[in-house]
């Protein structure tokens, strides 16, 4: 059996600023991880000192293509309180970012799956796999200049819709294993060059107890 996953906070940053620099408040609860999540309608930006509380974070899956960058990192267990989320960037260029932390999730072994792909036109095909209690999140950038919505079940994190295109962020948590798990955003939004990353997560395994009979 596994825990369920559940939202603990975030916070979305969206400027043309050389980094990102904005605090997060975790609460205290088991099996935290924090994660930051960013777009840039530009292929030449790389993140760099990638930090939360001045603790490194990992990456899970970055792509820069046709013009866009999609990324997301985590950190397992990050300390309970406010910290800062920090992130340099290559570019002083638009962009939306956001540290969000979620609890239940496995920080033995956190990331279970991920995928990306840059599109010139047209829409983007491919599955993931997502275990029972799993949490997705994905991120896309697209030189497409309309609000973007994310496909029914997904939770809209964050978006912007701006001057060079628009981008967004969103999650869900699953019930129940999904081996072939299609996500999408709307879908004329790709017949322009377009961008994507996906991240799956496992879950934490419930504690063991035990049954006491009485005779």
């Amino acid at each position: 059996m596994f825990e369920t996953i559940k939202l603990d906070s975030y916070f979305s940053e969206d400027n043309a600023n050389f980094n990102y620099n904005s605090n997060l408040t975790i609460g205290a609860n088991n099996n935290r991880v924090v994660f930051f999540i960013a777009a840039f309608n530009n292929a030449s930006v790389t993140v760099s000192n990638n930090t939360f509380a001045g603790q490194a974070m990992t990456v899970a899956v970055q792509r820069s293509s046709n013009n866009q960058t999609v990324y997301i990192s985590y950190l397992v267990n990050p300390p309970v309180g406010t910290n800062l989320m920090y992130a340099d960037f290559s570019n002083s260029i638009p962009h939306l970012g956001t540290a969000i932390c979620f609890y239940n999730v496995d920080t033995t072994n956190p990331l279970s799956a991920t995928r990306d792909v840059g599109v010139p036109s047209g829409g983007y095909t491919g599955t993931i796999a997502v275990p029972e209690n799993g949490l997705f999140l994905d991120t896309i950038s697209a030189d497409a200049q309309m609000v973007i919505s994310p496909t029914a079940g997904q939770t809209l994190i964050s978006r912007k819709n701006g001057t060079y295109g628009s981008i967004g962020n969103s999650y869900r948590i699953f019930t129940t294993a999904n081996s072939t798990y299609t996500s999408s955003w709307d879908n004329d939004t790709f017949q322009n060059t377009t961008v994507y990353a996906e991240a799956v997560f496992n879950p934490a395994k419930r504690q063991g107890g035990f049954i006491l009979n009485m005779i």
